[in-house]
């Protein structure tokens, strides 16, 4: 497996799988993501794993917004990804987001092959932050596989377009 670096990552934009990204935001080995103006907040005072599909949501209307601690927030990037089976990618906060103590995705960083659609975040904070839509929110790394995946991702979270990101769902917890 290889990382892509600046060259590729723009051919992947000129190519239809990196879609509404903007070429100033390709660094050497990974471009940066925009957060959307479509984000959600977890409304539930606890989460039982067992019932994930009764967790209540909020969408967030006002911008700039104001993210607090303990608190769990959903938001979309910008771009929309459309992987063939031979190419993976990585989400990942940036660094000065990381050092204001902005987590942009808690777990959940890795792209399978054969993902289609917009980049759904996990986000909390340690300290009262505001975020702004079009903000650089995070970087995406690429990763070329030695072979096509004869497995391509075809979960809950495909075709993931613009517009509020996917709430979870209880499949493949038990």
């Amino acid at each position: 497996m290889s990382v892509l670096n600046n060259v590729q990552i723009n051919e992947l934009i000129t190519d239809g799988i990196l879609q509404n990204a903007d070429r100033e935001l390709v660094s050497a080995a990974s471009i940066d993501v925009r957060l959307s103006p479509h984000m959600m907040v977890c409304v539930s005072d606890s989460i039982d794993t067992k019932g994930v599909e009764k967790v209540k949501w909020k969408e967030l209307h006002t911008f700039p917004f104001t993210l607090l601690p303990g608190e769990l927030y959903l938001a979309s990037t910008q771009e929309k990804l459309i992987l063939p089976a031979d190419l993976a990618a990585q989400v990942s906060g940036k660094s000065t987001i990381g050092r204001l103590g902005l987590n942009v995705h808690i777990t959940a960083g890795w792209i399978d092959p054969g993902f289609h659609g917009t980049i759904t975040l996990e986000i909390a904070t340690i300290k009262p932050i505001v975020v702004y839509p079009d903000m650089r929110i995070g970087q995406l790394i690429f990763y070329r596989l030695p072979k096509k995946s004869t497995m391509p991702y075809k979960g809950h979270y495909q075709d993931r377009q613009e517009g509020l990101p996917v709430v979870p769902t209880g499949d493949g917890l038990f």
